[in-house]
């Protein structure tokens, strides 16, 4: 097994899930429960372990088989706990306080970024297709407006004049 860390607390600041309504909130628990938790899980360990060079999804699961991510309620919002975590998403550093040397990790941010999109995309925008009916998912047109509101709730398409970067989602490794 590779090398993991104990655990990981990550908070939303700085990304899509901040700040969060009341209802917002409910509506993650509701969602994020059973039916889409093991996703999630996946999901989120697929991201933590972007550094990898192995692209073979069963043994990366082994490997990582005690990984686990808590969906944590707090005041204000929401917090993330992860258990067993790959190390290679974090850096290692050392702090001096008070001559005592510790050993602290961070997490790199745009991995803690994506873990935070992948739960917005998995909950919220489910949801939101789910929800409102609005979109015909065996059709073309319907496919094509749902990964529109994909995109925009992503901010893939906020007007800076500064997007010099295309990029090219999926191709993931498919098994002999």
């Amino acid at each position: 097994m590779h090398e993991t860390l104990q655990g990981f607390h990550l908070t939303p600041e700085g990304t899509c899930l901040e700040t969060l309504s009341p209802s917002e909130i409910r509506r993650l628990f509701m969602e994020s429960g059973d039916n889409i938790h093991p996703m999630l899980e996946r999901c989120a360990l697929a991201v933590l372990n972007c550094g990898s060079e192995r692209d073979d999804v069963k043994a990366v699961l082994e490997q990582y088989r005690d990984f686990a991510l808590e969906v944590i309620r707090t005041a204000g919002g929401i917090e993330l706990e992860l258990h067993h975590p790959p190390a290679s998403a974090f850096v290692t550093y050392e702090s001096d306080e008070n001559g005592h040397v510790t050993v602290r990790h961070k997490i790199i941010e745009g991995i803690r970024q994506h873990i935070f999109a992948v739960l917005r995309d998995l909950v919220f925008i489910k949801s939101e297709i789910e929800r409102t009916g609005k979109f015909d998912l065996e059709t073309s047109e319907g496919i094509t407006d749902a990964v529109f509101l994909i995109l925009r709730n992503a901010g893939i398409f906020e007007k800076t004049g500064h997007h010099k970067i295309i990029v090219c989602w999926g191709g993931h490794a498919i098994g002999k």
